[in-house]
């Protein structure tokens, strides 16, 4: 990763309610946090984002969502609802 990347590359941080995604350089700058309430996989979407964006900063391919999901309808995992 560039310099610049670096500077740009994100990270997953763990606070006692939610999943951040921050700068790797400084996880006090956030840019959203997913809550941790049980009813929605919380460390799987920010720990995606995260993959994603990093691995774009790397100059790889990556897929946004599955083959025929939409950000409309998608869930990482289907058989869980939110209340």
């Amino acid at each position: 990763m560039t310099e610049h990347g670096e500077d740009l590359a994100l990270a997953v941080v763990r606070d006692a309610r939610s999943y951040v995604v921050a700068r790797k350089r400084d996880p006090r700058d956030w840019l959203v946090a997913f809550d941790d309430d049980g009813a929605f996989p919380a460390k799987d979407w920010a720990e995606n984002m995260v993959r994603i964006f990093n691995a774009r900063l790397l100059g790889r391919r990556t897929d946004l969502l599955p083959p025929g999901a939409s950000p409309g309808n998608y869930h990482p995992h289907p058989g869980v609802r939110e209340p």
